[in-house]
């Protein structure tokens, strides 16, 4: 099976195993972060037999979510932006290490995968951002079967979007995923 991950299950994953990923996440649908971790840390390990991708732009989201919430607690103070960055940025390499631990693969974001997130009246329709359009669009490049994502707009976009095969893509948080991986 060929499947995408969206940014936010690698902060679940990052739950138990980094310093970072405790002050993004509150639990989600009744789940505690630590039910988060397990979900996530049960697809990775049924991984091995599948196709597995991510965006590059992941990368810049996870630092982004980090920044963000950090600045609500420390900004203001003065210089704190540097040192929040310091702070955030650690939170890529701990993602790119999570990628190479289960060999997920890293797409970039090419110009025609722009131009089609950009595109997509669907998309535009659903009131999906430009971020996850692309992450949408970078999963439908690699023709997957399943997105794998804790956010509720791209799960209600299940069986409506199809992939570069036609076929129509499933979309299902990590409590799902396991069981059908």
């Amino acid at each position: 099976m060929r499947i995408y991950l969206d940014t936010g299950v690698f902060f679940d994953f990052l739950i138990e195993r980094g310093h970072v990923a405790n002050t993004i996440r509150k639990g989600r649908r009744g789940r505690s972060n630590s039910q988060l971790a397990s979900d996530i840390g049960d697809c990775f390990q049924k991984f091995n037999s599948h196709d597995v991708f991510t965006s590059n732009i992941t990368l810049y989201e996870v630092e982004d979510a980090m920044f963000r919430n950090l600045s609500k607690t420390y900004g203001g103070v003065p210089n704190s932006k540097k040192f929040i960055l310091m702070s955030s940025r650690p939170v890529i390499l701990q993602t790119m290490t999570v990628c190479s631990i289960f060999n997920i693969i890293i797409e970039d974001v090419t110009a025609p995968i722009f131009d089609t997130a950009l595109r997509n009246i669907e998309f535009q329709k659903e009131g999906i951002l430009i971020g996850d359009s692309i992450h949408l669009s970078t999963a439908i490049s690699q023709d997957v079967e399943m997105i794998i994502s804790g956010d509720d707009h791209i799960l209600n976009l299940d069986m409506k979007i199809k992939n570069s095969s036609n076929k129509l893509i499933r979309c299902f948080d990590t409590d799902v995923a396991k069981g059908l991986l």
